[in-house]
Protein backbone atom coordinates (compact mmCIF):
# COMPACT_ATOMS: atom_id res chain seq x y z
CA UNK A 1 0.00 0.00 0.00
CA UNK A 2 2.80 2.22 0.01
CA UNK A 3 2.92 2.82 -3.53
CA UNK A 4 -1.03 4.06 -3.28
CA UNK A 5 -1.25 7.72 -3.97
CA UNK A 6 -4.51 7.89 -2.02
CA UNK A 7 -2.63 7.49 1.35
CA UNK A 8 -4.64 9.33 3.72
CA UNK A 9 -7.59 9.87 0.83
CA UNK A 10 -11.02 8.14 0.46
CA UNK A 11 -10.73 5.36 -2.24
CA UNK A 12 -14.17 5.67 -3.31
CA UNK A 13 -13.66 6.92 -7.06
CA UNK A 14 -11.17 3.65 -6.98
CA UNK A 15 -13.87 1.51 -5.81
CA UNK A 16 -16.87 2.65 -7.41
CA UNK A 17 -14.92 1.88 -10.79
CA UNK A 18 -13.95 -1.57 -9.90
CA UNK A 19 -17.67 -2.30 -8.89
CA UNK A 20 -18.61 -0.72 -12.50
CA UNK A 21 -16.52 -3.36 -14.36
CA UNK A 22 -18.20 -5.78 -12.15
CA UNK A 23 -21.52 -4.96 -13.31
CA UNK A 24 -20.80 -4.01 -17.19
CA UNK A 25 -19.25 -7.70 -17.07
CA UNK A 26 -22.88 -8.66 -15.89
CA UNK A 27 -25.02 -6.58 -18.47
CA UNK A 28 -22.90 -7.39 -21.36
CA UNK A 29 -22.38 -11.18 -20.52
CA UNK A 30 -26.10 -11.28 -20.10
CA UNK A 31 -27.06 -9.45 -23.58
CA UNK A 32 -24.65 -11.41 -25.35
CA UNK A 33 -25.54 -14.87 -24.08
CA UNK A 34 -29.92 -13.45 -24.40
CA UNK A 35 -29.39 -11.98 -27.64
CA UNK A 36 -26.43 -13.05 -29.83
CA UNK A 37 -27.39 -15.74 -32.08
CA UNK A 38 -24.29 -15.30 -34.87
CA UNK A 39 -22.24 -18.38 -33.06
CA UNK A 40 -25.52 -21.09 -32.23
CA UNK A 41 -24.61 -22.91 -35.71
CA UNK A 42 -20.73 -23.49 -34.32
CA UNK A 43 -21.47 -24.45 -30.42
CA UNK A 44 -22.93 -28.11 -31.18
CA UNK A 45 -19.70 -29.59 -30.22
CA UNK A 46 -19.53 -27.60 -26.63
CA UNK A 47 -19.84 -29.46 -23.57
CA UNK A 48 -23.50 -29.21 -22.72
CA UNK A 49 -22.18 -27.19 -18.98
CA UNK A 50 -21.50 -24.17 -21.25
CA UNK A 51 -24.09 -24.69 -23.64
CA UNK A 52 -27.16 -24.16 -21.46
CA UNK A 53 -26.99 -20.13 -21.07
CA UNK A 54 -27.73 -19.72 -24.63
CA UNK A 55 -29.73 -23.12 -25.12
CA UNK A 56 -32.13 -21.94 -22.45
CA UNK A 57 -32.27 -18.04 -22.71
CA UNK A 58 -34.03 -17.58 -19.00
CA UNK A 59 -31.31 -19.20 -17.65
CA UNK A 60 -28.69 -16.13 -18.72
CA UNK A 61 -30.95 -14.05 -17.81
CA UNK A 62 -31.36 -15.24 -14.04
CA UNK A 63 -27.18 -15.58 -14.19
CA UNK A 64 -26.77 -11.97 -14.87
CA UNK A 65 -29.26 -10.60 -12.26
CA UNK A 66 -27.28 -13.10 -9.36
CA UNK A 67 -24.26 -11.34 -10.52
CA UNK A 68 -25.53 -7.98 -10.38
CA UNK A 69 -27.32 -8.28 -7.32
CA UNK A 70 -24.05 -9.92 -6.27
CA UNK A 71 -22.22 -6.32 -6.82
CA UNK A 72 -24.43 -4.70 -5.41
CA UNK A 73 -24.12 -6.40 -2.13
CA UNK A 74 -20.52 -5.48 -2.26
CA UNK A 75 -21.01 -1.72 -3.25
CA UNK A 76 -23.38 -1.68 0.03
CA UNK A 77 -20.67 -4.01 2.11
CA UNK A 78 -23.28 -7.25 2.88
CA UNK A 79 -20.95 -10.38 3.25
CA UNK A 80 -18.56 -8.56 0.52
CA UNK A 81 -16.37 -11.76 0.15
CA UNK A 82 -19.30 -14.14 -0.14
CA UNK A 83 -20.82 -11.93 -2.58
CA UNK A 84 -17.76 -11.32 -4.07
CA UNK A 85 -16.76 -14.54 -4.84
CA UNK A 86 -20.13 -15.98 -5.95
CA UNK A 87 -20.59 -12.99 -8.46
CA UNK A 88 -16.67 -13.91 -9.86
CA UNK A 89 -17.75 -17.80 -10.27
CA UNK A 90 -20.86 -16.96 -11.69
CA UNK A 91 -19.08 -13.92 -14.03
CA UNK A 92 -16.22 -16.56 -14.87
CA UNK A 93 -18.73 -19.41 -16.06
CA UNK A 94 -21.08 -16.75 -18.34
CA UNK A 95 -17.52 -15.32 -20.14
CA UNK A 96 -16.66 -18.90 -21.31
CA UNK A 97 -20.30 -19.60 -21.95
CA UNK A 98 -20.16 -16.56 -23.74
CA UNK A 99 -16.74 -16.82 -25.38
CA UNK A 100 -17.77 -20.38 -26.90
CA UNK A 101 -20.99 -18.96 -28.48
CA UNK A 102 -18.76 -16.12 -30.06
CA UNK A 103 -15.39 -17.04 -30.55
CA UNK A 104 -14.37 -14.09 -29.14
CA UNK A 105 -12.16 -13.07 -26.07
CA UNK A 106 -11.89 -9.70 -24.80
CA UNK A 107 -9.10 -8.70 -22.93
CA UNK A 108 -10.68 -5.96 -21.35
CA UNK A 109 -13.33 -8.69 -19.70
CA UNK A 110 -10.30 -10.53 -18.84
CA UNK A 111 -8.78 -7.51 -16.75
CA UNK A 112 -12.03 -6.04 -15.39
CA UNK A 113 -12.86 -9.36 -13.85
CA UNK A 114 -9.24 -9.75 -12.75
CA UNK A 115 -9.13 -6.54 -10.91
CA UNK A 116 -12.96 -6.85 -9.91
CA UNK A 117 -11.59 -10.24 -7.66
CA UNK A 118 -8.24 -8.61 -6.80
CA UNK A 119 -10.28 -6.16 -4.60
CA UNK A 120 -12.19 -8.95 -2.86
CA UNK A 121 -9.03 -10.58 -2.06
CA UNK A 122 -7.98 -7.84 -0.80
CA UNK A 123 -11.01 -7.14 1.43
CA UNK A 124 -10.68 -10.78 2.24
CA UNK A 125 -7.23 -10.77 3.56
CA UNK A 126 -7.96 -7.27 5.50
CA UNK A 127 -10.73 -9.02 7.46
CA UNK A 128 -8.77 -12.17 7.64
CA UNK A 129 -6.44 -9.64 9.71
CA UNK A 130 -8.61 -7.86 11.45
CA UNK A 131 -10.20 -11.14 12.89
CA UNK A 132 -6.81 -12.45 14.27
CA UNK A 133 -6.34 -9.00 15.71
CA UNK A 134 -9.54 -8.74 17.15
CA UNK A 135 -10.65 -5.59 15.72
CA UNK A 136 -13.18 -4.39 13.65
CA UNK A 137 -13.49 -4.24 10.20
CA UNK A 138 -13.70 -0.69 8.74
CA UNK A 139 -14.25 0.22 5.27
CA UNK A 140 -11.77 2.55 5.16
CA UNK A 141 -9.34 -0.35 5.56
CA UNK A 142 -11.30 -2.75 3.55
CA UNK A 143 -11.04 -0.28 0.49
CA UNK A 144 -6.70 -0.35 0.98
CA UNK A 145 -6.42 -3.54 1.05
CA UNK A 146 -9.16 -3.93 -1.86
CA UNK A 147 -7.09 -0.99 -3.54
CA UNK A 148 -3.58 -2.96 -3.33
CA UNK A 149 -4.74 -6.14 -4.16
CA UNK A 150 -6.70 -4.94 -7.57
CA UNK A 151 -3.10 -2.78 -8.57
CA UNK A 152 -1.07 -6.02 -7.46
CA UNK A 153 -3.10 -7.60 -10.28
CA UNK A 154 -3.17 -4.88 -12.57
CA UNK A 155 0.79 -4.38 -12.57
CA UNK A 156 0.67 -8.54 -13.40
CA UNK A 157 -1.15 -8.59 -15.59
CA UNK A 158 1.36 -6.13 -17.64
CA UNK A 159 4.48 -8.26 -16.67
CA UNK A 160 2.69 -11.27 -17.99
CA UNK A 161 2.15 -9.78 -21.27
CA UNK A 162 5.94 -8.52 -21.44
CA UNK A 163 6.74 -11.77 -20.73
CA UNK A 164 5.19 -13.47 -22.58
CA UNK A 165 6.35 -11.94 -26.02
CA UNK A 166 10.27 -12.58 -24.73
CA UNK A 167 9.14 -16.62 -24.21
CA UNK A 168 7.19 -16.82 -27.44
CA UNK A 169 9.81 -14.44 -29.80
CA UNK A 170 12.57 -13.37 -28.08
CA UNK A 171 14.11 -9.66 -28.95
CA UNK A 172 12.41 -10.65 -32.16
CA UNK A 173 9.36 -9.16 -31.14
CA UNK A 174 11.40 -5.65 -31.01
CA UNK A 175 12.15 -5.90 -35.13
CA UNK A 176 10.01 -2.67 -36.00
CA UNK A 177 9.65 -3.78 -39.48
CA UNK A 178 7.38 -6.36 -38.01
CA UNK A 179 5.49 -4.55 -36.31
CA UNK A 180 5.12 -1.64 -38.95
CA UNK A 181 3.80 -4.11 -41.11
CA UNK A 182 1.21 -5.42 -38.28
CA UNK A 183 -0.05 -1.99 -38.18
CA UNK A 184 -0.19 -1.07 -41.96
CA UNK A 185 -2.56 -4.58 -42.23
CA UNK A 186 -4.87 -3.42 -39.04
CA UNK A 187 -5.09 0.21 -40.31
CA UNK A 188 -8.33 1.38 -43.11
CA UNK A 189 -6.70 4.20 -45.54
CA UNK A 190 -9.66 6.12 -46.10
CA UNK A 191 -9.94 8.77 -49.01
CA UNK A 192 -9.72 11.49 -47.24
CA UNK A 193 -7.23 10.81 -44.24
CA UNK A 194 -7.39 12.57 -41.16
CA UNK A 195 -5.17 13.31 -38.24
CA UNK A 196 -4.24 9.80 -37.22
CA UNK A 197 -4.16 8.85 -40.69
CA UNK A 198 -1.20 11.21 -41.29
CA UNK A 199 0.06 9.96 -37.96
CA UNK A 200 0.60 6.87 -39.55
CA UNK A 201 1.83 8.22 -42.93
CA UNK A 202 5.01 9.68 -40.70
CA UNK A 203 5.23 6.24 -38.92
CA UNK A 204 5.60 4.53 -42.30
CA UNK A 205 7.86 7.41 -43.55
CA UNK A 206 9.89 6.97 -40.45
CA UNK A 207 10.12 3.22 -39.71
CA UNK A 208 12.83 3.59 -37.12
CA UNK A 209 9.65 4.65 -34.62
CA UNK A 210 8.51 1.54 -34.71
CA UNK A 211 11.25 -0.37 -33.48
CA UNK A 212 11.06 2.18 -30.60
CA UNK A 213 7.46 1.91 -30.41
CA UNK A 214 8.21 -2.36 -30.11
CA UNK A 215 10.79 -1.49 -27.37
CA UNK A 216 8.50 0.49 -25.82
CA UNK A 217 5.97 -1.98 -25.19
CA UNK A 218 8.31 -4.33 -23.69
CA UNK A 219 9.60 -2.05 -21.82
CA UNK A 220 6.30 -0.46 -20.10
CA UNK A 221 4.99 -3.94 -19.88
CA UNK A 222 7.88 -5.50 -17.86
CA UNK A 223 8.55 -2.02 -15.82
CA UNK A 224 5.17 -2.52 -14.86
CA UNK A 225 6.50 -4.00 -11.31
CA UNK A 226 7.47 -0.43 -10.74
CA UNK A 227 3.78 0.63 -10.84
CA UNK A 228 3.95 -0.73 -7.11
CA UNK A 229 7.17 0.68 -5.80
CA UNK A 230 6.13 4.10 -4.85
CA UNK A 231 3.27 7.19 -5.87
CA UNK A 232 5.93 8.91 -8.14
CA UNK A 233 7.10 5.68 -9.93
CA UNK A 234 2.84 4.51 -10.01
CA UNK A 235 1.94 7.80 -11.71
CA UNK A 236 4.46 7.88 -14.25
CA UNK A 237 3.67 4.37 -15.64
CA UNK A 238 0.06 4.59 -15.13
CA UNK A 239 0.81 7.82 -17.45
CA UNK A 240 2.88 5.51 -19.74
CA UNK A 241 -0.02 2.76 -19.79
CA UNK A 242 -2.11 5.54 -20.63
CA UNK A 243 -0.50 6.28 -23.59
CA UNK A 244 0.24 2.66 -24.91
CA UNK A 245 -2.98 2.19 -25.12
CA UNK A 246 -3.69 5.35 -26.88
CA UNK A 247 -0.85 4.90 -29.23
CA UNK A 248 -2.01 0.95 -29.86
CA UNK A 249 -6.20 2.49 -30.38
CA UNK A 250 -4.93 5.17 -32.66
CA UNK A 251 -2.56 3.21 -34.76
CA UNK A 252 -4.08 -0.11 -34.89
CA UNK A 253 -7.60 0.33 -33.49
CA UNK A 254 -7.80 -2.08 -31.07
CA UNK A 255 -9.66 -0.55 -28.03
CA UNK A 256 -8.87 -1.11 -24.87
CA UNK A 257 -10.98 1.45 -22.58
CA UNK A 258 -11.05 -0.62 -18.90
CA UNK A 259 -7.12 -0.65 -18.58
CA UNK A 260 -6.90 2.67 -19.56
CA UNK A 261 -10.02 4.16 -17.39
CA UNK A 262 -8.32 1.71 -14.38
CA UNK A 263 -4.88 3.84 -15.21
CA UNK A 264 -6.67 6.85 -14.89
CA UNK A 265 -8.39 6.33 -11.62
CA UNK A 266 -5.59 4.37 -9.82
CA UNK A 267 -2.51 6.65 -10.74
CA UNK A 268 -3.58 9.94 -9.61
CA UNK A 269 -4.50 11.36 -6.45
CA UNK A 270 -7.84 13.05 -7.53
CA UNK A 271 -9.42 14.38 -4.32
CA UNK A 272 -6.07 15.94 -3.63
CA UNK A 273 -6.32 17.47 -7.44
CA UNK A 274 -9.69 18.44 -7.24
CA UNK A 275 -8.89 20.18 -4.02
CA UNK A 276 -6.47 22.43 -5.33
CA UNK A 277 -8.09 22.38 -8.38
CA UNK A 278 -11.49 24.37 -6.28
CA UNK A 279 -8.89 26.23 -4.23
CA UNK A 280 -8.58 24.24 -0.88
CA UNK A 281 -5.54 23.68 1.80
CA UNK A 282 -3.80 20.19 0.45
CA UNK A 283 -4.96 18.56 3.46
CA UNK A 284 -8.02 20.04 4.11
CA UNK A 285 -10.36 17.08 3.59
CA UNK A 286 -7.42 14.25 4.16
CA UNK A 287 -9.04 10.97 5.75
CA UNK A 288 -7.00 9.21 8.29
CA UNK A 289 -7.30 5.35 7.73
CA UNK A 290 -6.55 2.84 10.29
CA UNK A 291 -5.46 0.50 7.48
CA UNK A 292 -2.43 2.98 6.78
CA UNK A 293 -1.58 4.18 10.56
CA UNK A 294 1.66 3.67 11.61
CA UNK A 295 1.01 0.82 13.74
CA UNK A 296 1.56 -2.16 12.60
CA UNK A 297 0.51 -6.10 13.16
CA UNK A 298 2.83 -7.94 14.82
CA UNK A 299 5.15 -10.26 12.27
CA UNK A 300 3.18 -13.52 13.75
CA UNK A 301 -0.29 -12.45 13.11
CA UNK A 302 1.20 -10.79 9.80
CA UNK A 303 2.82 -13.88 8.38
CA UNK A 304 -0.20 -16.26 9.91
CA UNK A 305 -2.81 -13.71 7.70
CA UNK A 306 -0.34 -14.22 4.68
CA UNK A 307 -0.33 -17.86 5.24
CA UNK A 308 -4.27 -17.59 5.35
CA UNK A 309 -4.17 -15.85 1.95
CA UNK A 310 -1.90 -17.83 -0.11
CA UNK A 311 -3.85 -20.92 0.73
CA UNK A 312 -6.63 -19.00 -0.72
CA UNK A 313 -4.63 -17.97 -3.78
CA UNK A 314 -3.58 -21.88 -4.29
CA UNK A 315 -7.18 -23.18 -4.11
CA UNK A 316 -7.92 -20.59 -6.86
CA UNK A 317 -5.65 -21.41 -8.78
CA UNK A 318 -6.07 -25.35 -8.46
CA UNK A 319 -9.87 -24.85 -9.47
CA UNK A 320 -8.71 -22.63 -12.32
CA UNK A 321 -6.27 -24.64 -13.82
CA UNK A 322 -9.29 -27.69 -13.10
CA UNK A 323 -11.92 -25.99 -15.08
CA UNK A 324 -9.14 -25.19 -18.20
CA UNK A 325 -8.06 -28.38 -18.11
CA UNK A 326 -11.67 -29.29 -18.44
CA UNK A 327 -12.91 -27.07 -21.37
CA UNK A 328 -9.70 -26.60 -23.12
CA UNK A 329 -10.97 -29.68 -25.65
CA UNK A 330 -13.79 -26.76 -26.18
CA UNK A 331 -11.36 -23.72 -27.23
CA UNK A 332 -8.58 -25.49 -28.83
CA UNK A 333 -10.10 -28.66 -30.37
CA UNK A 334 -11.40 -27.11 -34.04
CA UNK A 335 -14.74 -25.97 -32.51
CA UNK A 336 -14.07 -22.70 -34.74
CA UNK A 337 -12.58 -24.13 -37.91
CA UNK A 338 -15.45 -23.29 -40.00
CA UNK A 339 -15.52 -20.14 -38.98
CA UNK A 340 -11.42 -19.22 -38.92
CA UNK A 341 -11.41 -18.00 -35.75
CA UNK A 342 -8.15 -19.37 -34.25
CA UNK A 343 -9.08 -19.09 -30.20
CA UNK A 344 -5.89 -20.37 -28.78
CA UNK A 345 -4.44 -17.14 -30.46
CA UNK A 346 -6.79 -14.91 -29.56
CA UNK A 347 -6.08 -15.83 -25.90
CA UNK A 348 -2.08 -15.48 -26.25
CA UNK A 349 0.12 -12.66 -24.74
CA UNK A 350 0.63 -11.18 -28.14
CA UNK A 351 -3.69 -10.30 -28.32
CA UNK A 352 -3.69 -8.69 -24.15
CA UNK A 353 -0.39 -6.77 -25.10
CA UNK A 354 -2.36 -5.01 -27.92
CA UNK A 355 -0.41 -5.31 -31.48
CA UNK A 356 -2.65 -8.63 -31.86
CA UNK A 357 -1.24 -10.17 -34.83
CA UNK A 358 2.38 -9.45 -34.67
CA UNK A 359 4.57 -12.42 -36.34
CA UNK A 360 6.26 -14.57 -34.28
Amino acid sequence: MSASVYTGESRALVRAIVLLFGARLAVTKTVVLSLDTMGVHSIKNAQWLLRLPFEFRPLAVMLGALALWGVVQVARRRSPVRWGIITTCVLMYMKESATVLTGFESWDDSIAGGVFLAWIFGIAFARELDRRMKRASTPTRDDAFGEAAATGMFAAVYVGAGTSKLLSSGLSWTEGSNLLATIVSCHTFPANPGLFDRYLDFLIAHPGLATVFAMATLGIQLGAVLYLVSPPLRMVWGTLIVGFHFNVWVLMGVRYFEPMLFALVASYPWPAILRRLRGQRSGAAAVTTPAESPSMPPPAILRATVRTSLQWVVVTLGVSIAAWLALRDITGNGLFENRGIDLRARRSGDVEAGFSTLPH
